[in-house]
């Protein structure tokens, strides 16, 4: 119980701090987000504030490179965050989370008809790097399993760390 009440917490802090009042105290260099200190530091390197941002890497599957999110804040390092912010990015693809074996991620897509059928193998291959890339960054988990029914352009399968270790980071 302790364990999904930790999983569950950034989620809850994010929707209480997101009405939270964003104001300076005495200290006009001094900007409070939600609960967390974010003294002297400039407006752009902000924890994000849309679920749309709670990702740690943006893949690009043609220039097969991969961009950190420079404003996502280590508290949002966690599978159940990025699920989320996945399910943002890309809305008609459902991704849930299953259950967390040993270093194994396991999810599902109930329906998968966007993946397998209309995205594309390119757009398909980049929701996939998306997805793995981000999941895989969580500490303790090294694979993805991702479930769903195969499609023209797309296949279940289990995703590693390094199945998209070809892809370069860039700034």
């Amino acid at each position: 119980m302790k364990r999904v009440f930790l999983l569950a917490l950034p989620v809850l802090l994010w929707a209480c701090g997101n009405k939270a009042d964003k104001t300076a105290a005495n200290d006009s260099s001094k900007t409070v987000v939600g609960e967390q200190d974010t003294t002297d530091v400039p407006e752009s390197e902000l924890p994000p504030t849309d679920r749309q941002s709670y990702y740690i890497w943006m893949a690009d599957t043609e220039a097969k490179t991969k961009k950190q999110n420079p404003v996502v804040h280590p508290s949002f390092y966690n599978v159940d965050t990025l699920i989320t912010g996945l399910n943002e990015m890309y809305p008609q693809i459902r991704l849930e989370k299953s259950r967390i074996g040993h270093d194994t991620l396991y999810t599902k897509i109930a329906n998968a008809t966007y993946l397998t059928e209309q995205m594309g193998s390119a757009g398909s291959e980049q929701y996939i790097a998306q997805a793995v890339l981000n999941l895989t960054a969580v500490q303790g988990i090294n694979f993805v399993r991702i479930d769903f029914e195969e499609g023209s352009h797309a296949s279940p399968d289990v995703w590693s760390k390094n199945s998209f270790s070809d892809y370069k980071e860039v700034k």
